[in-house]
């Protein structure tokens, strides 16, 4: 029985985390693909890091108050999520410019 919660535990909060990162990474992402069609370009990059610092703030002091193992699994998700995207962003950037050869950094 008590196996059985902590491994609900250990999943949920994972997935709690992959979502964050995903929300978080992915906004930023957003963000940037987006400052050149904005014309208040500070104001757009801080309320947008204002909202994805707020949802990844409140997102991780659910899983904190939850359960230390929850917390633990959900930052390990988020950063195997910041993983994946940043990989993701590099593919994408390498195939748009064919004339990039050096690493791109991210």
């Amino acid at each position: 029985m008590m196996s059985s919660y902590l491994s609900f535990s250990t999943i949920s909060g994972f997935l709690g985390g992959l979502f964050l990162g995903t929300f978080y990474f992915v906004g930023l992402w957003w963000s940037v693909a987006r400052i050149k069609q904005v014309k208040r370009k500070k104001l757009f990059l801080f309320i947008s890091w204002l909202v994805r610092l707020a949802v990844l703030c409140a997102g991780l002091f659910f899983l904190a108050r939850q359960d230390a193992r929850m917390l633990i699994s959900g930052v390990l998700g988020l950063f195997i999520a910041r993983f994946f995207i940043l990989r993701t962003v590099k593919k994408k950037i390498k195939n748009e410019n064919p004339k990039i050869k050096e690493n791109v950094v991210c």
